[in-house]
């Protein structure tokens, strides 16, 4: 899913687990442990800032940034509801336990940022939105948003250097369809 594939139904809700107090696809579960427990063992304290996301959830985050920042600019970092990876479970926000550079670019270079850029992908998880792909998804850099996949396509993406999701399926990515009416 992404701006141009929304969620099917609409009112999608994954079988969840729980992990460190946050509901998670249970696909996801098992890997999204393993891969927080790897990093505690390597002395990157990491903790989840957000997971599943309910259609109604989303659209109170979006319609905030909507009437705080307006329309085009919250389309460019936050997903409108019913197209936010975050309500099939499979998406999860992580952030250093100190907080440094939570939820912002800059959490790229951080010890946890780089921790996740190598070693992510061993668990399943691809950093969704970079600023290589910008243009393909549609979305400013979020290096602390991965989404799980499974191992064998991380490891896929990972090996051909493929930049995105989109460009792995070839499906179309980008601006919402009516990006051009947004006010």
């Amino acid at each position: 899913m992404n701006k141009k594939h929304p969620i099917t139904p609409l009112d999608f809700q994954p079988r969840v687990a729980v992990v460190r107090g946050y509901q998670v696809a249970t696909a996801a579960a098992g890997p999204l442990t393993r891969l927080l427990d790897s990093a505690d063992r390597d002395g990157v304290h990491l903790k989840i800032a957000s997971a599943f996301r309910s259609y109604a959830y989303q659209e109170g985050v979006h319609s905030r940034l909507v009437s705080t920042i307006g329309q085009s600019t919250a389309d460019a970092i936050s997903a409108r509801p019913g197209y936010s990876e975050h309500q099939t479970g499979l998406a999860v926000d992580l952030q250093p336990v100190d907080g440094t550079c939570a939820l912002d670019p800059c959490f790229a270079g951080t010890p946890a940022g780089r921790w996740l850029d190598a070693y992510a992908w061993r668990f399943g998880f691809v950093e969704r939105y970079t600023r290589a792909n910008r243009h393909v998804t549609g979305y400013s850099p979020e290096p602390w948003h991965l989404r799980y996949v499974a191992v064998a396509l991380a490891r896929e993406l990972r090996v051909t250097g493929t930049g995105s999701l989109e460009a792995f399926f070839g499906v179309a990515g980008g601006a919402y369809p009516d990006a051009g009416n947004a006010g």
